[in-house]
C-alpha cells in the first residue's frame, strides 16, 4: 500500500497497528538467536515510519534527523522489540 493512501489516518492508529504486527510476529519467533533478526526488523520498521511521516508532513524523504529513533519511540510510542530473549527449551521435561 502506498504511503499517500493512508497519510489521512492518525499517527497514533498507525503506530498502533505497526506495534501489534512487530509484538504478534515477535512472539511467533522467539525462539533461538534472534536479536540480530529484531535488530533489522526495527530498522525496517523504523525506516518505513519515517517515509510514512515524511509524506505525511510534507518533508522531504532524505531528511530523515525530523524523525530521529527516539522521538519515534517515545514521542509517537513505536515499541521496542527486546534485546534479550527469554530462554525457552523446545524439549518438554
Amino acid at each position: 500500500m502506498s504511503p499517500t493512501r493512508t497519510t489521512w489516518k492518525d499517527t497514533g492508529q498507525i503506530v498502533a497497528e505497526l506495534n501489534a504486527k512487530l509484538r504478534g510476529w515477535a512472539n511467533y519467533f522467539c525462539l533461538g538467536t534472534v536479536v540480530p533478526v529484531y535488530e533489522t526488523v526495527m530498522g525496517h520498521a523504523r525506516r518505513r515510519l519515517r517515509r510514512w511521516l515524511s509524506v505525511k508532513h510534507k518533508t522531504r524523504r532524505r531528511q530523515y534527523a525530523t524523525f530521529p529513533d527516539q522521538r519515534l519511540h517515545e514521542e509517537w510510542g513505536l515499541c521496542l522489540l527486546p534485546r534479550i530473549t527469554p530462554y525457552y527449551s523446545c524439549v518438554k521435561p
